[in-house]
């Protein structure tokens, strides 16, 4: 319909069109919903609830929706995002706690942060 091409315009109305009226995936509002990590993050969490790959070089972009798309979508480290993470102290200290395990992905998340106070 006509409104829904104005709708999937806009990121937050898309997802939240997809989420609250169709309560299912809507590829015409993708394209529009990618550029937004929050929206990209909340779509690929609540909508698709699956990993969103065509999503992540937005999402990877936000220290913030990056440590929750690691926490609560990926459910696992998420290396390609690790350089933004890394640089916000709250996200990067809770990306610690809360999704790094093992001591091989703490250590390699160290040297992230060693690599970037360097630059």
């Amino acid at each position: 319909t006509r409104l829904e091409a104005v709708i999937a315009q806009s990121a937050w109305y898309a997802y939240w069109y997809a989420r609250e009226v169709l309560k299912a995936p809507w590829p015409e509002g993708e394209s529009a919903i990618a550029r937004d990590p929050g929206c990209a993050y909340w779509y690929a969490r609540l909508v698709l609830r699956s990993p969103w790959p065509e999503a992540e070089p937005v999402i990877a972009q936000d220290a913030e929706y990056a440590y929750w798309y690691a926490r609560r979508v990926l459910k696992s480290p998420w290396p390609k995002a690790e350089p933004v993470i890394a640089q916000d102290s709250e996200y990067a200290t809770a990306y610690v706690k809360d999704v790094l395990k093992t001591p091989k992905d703490k250590a390699r998340f160290k040297e992230v942060r060693r690599w970037l106070a360097q630059s």
